[in-house]
């Protein structure tokens, strides 16, 4: 059952993905990686990495979801059929024009983000990744 007040925070580590997903609108989760409660979700938002420059570590751009199919990668990327995981099954979400956010929500640090789940509510007003969680402050964690 879809809820109006998840977001799903996701890896975003190239230009080409982030291209995909401003012009064509759809973005790509491996099925064997994909979190358990993806059906629930109604928004996607993307942590940037390194490849980023500036604004690496933060969340800048979401979208509304507006639905999802599983496909094979090659179906996703048909230029690339030989590639390793071509026959592998694809969350493709199907998402509306990409937001940004007034101010990027920051990480402090380097961290290794495959998913975070939080609420529409923390989201909109977390100014640092620490935001999004429920309960502990990981980055500050020793």
């Amino acid at each position: 059952m879809k809820s109006d007040n998840l977001v799903l925070i996701a890896i975003m580590n190239n230009g080409r993905d982030l291209h995909i997903a401003k012009t064509e609108h759809w973005y790509r989760i491996p099925a064997k990686s994909a979190p358990k409660r993806l059906e629930a979700v109604s928004y996607l938002a993307f942590y940037l990495t390194k490849a980023f420059g500036e604004q690496k570590w933060s969340i800048l751009y979401w979208a509304k979801i507006n639905g999802y199919k599983i496909v094979k990668r090659s179906e996703l990327l048909p230029l690339e059929a030989d590639h390793p995981k071509s026959d592998e099954k694809y969350y493709k979400l199907e998402i509306g024009d990409l937001k940004q956010l007034p101010e990027p929500i920051i990480g402090k640090v380097s961290r290794r983000i495959n998913f975070i789940t939080t609420t529409l509510k923390k989201f909109k007003s977390a100014k640092e990744i620490n935001d999004l969680f429920n309960e502990s402050s990981l980055e500050n964690e020793s």
